[in-house]
């Protein structure tokens, strides 16, 4: 039997709870518009102007992985020359084995890892996410409400 938590640890334990859910929610709507695009949709500028939206998956990716790493998964470097450059179904293959790892960290944290880390980086990878899908410039939105984790 268990023992029932209470205080801080409930809290923290449903924040992370509410913040995976979202978390896998708009993984899954972005890797659904990634499955449409093409090479030529990859190679679009991006919506921040900072470079195309490949840069844009290029930029995810990294943060996905340093979110993984940070609660303690070993991580290997991603090919970001592969986003860059790479056919698209190369692209999709390496953002969806990345928000994979994020979602696995996430969601199978070693015992006794900090728990209140764990909300923040998945607080923090939710706010990824949705930039990435604004910056991708795709009339879809990762959330029904804002965010309060992303100013805008």
């Amino acid at each position: 039997m268990s023992t029932p938590l209470h205080g801080p640890l409930q809290a923290a334990t449903s924040a992370l709870a509410a913040d995976v859910e979202r978390v896998q929610a708009a993984t899954r709507r972005l890797l659904l518009v990634l499955l449409e695009l093409d090479d030529a949709d990859l190679d679009a500028p991006a919506a921040d102007g900072l470079g195309t939206r490949r840069h844009v998956l290029a930029r995810c990716v990294l943060h996905s992985d340093a979110a993984a790493r940070s609660l303690g998964l070993d991580v290997p470097p991603s090919s970001i020359e592969t986003l860059r450059h790479g056919a698209v179904v190369d692209a999709v293959d390496a953002v969806t084995t990345s928000l994979g790892t994020a979602i696995a960290a996430l969601t199978s944290l070693p015992p006794g890892s900090g728990l209140h880390a764990a909300v923040t980086v998945a607080h923090d990878h939710v706010a990824w996410l949705e930039l990435t899908m604004r910056d991708l410039a795709i009339e879809q939105h990762v959330d029904a409400e804002p965010s309060t984790a992303v100013a805008v």
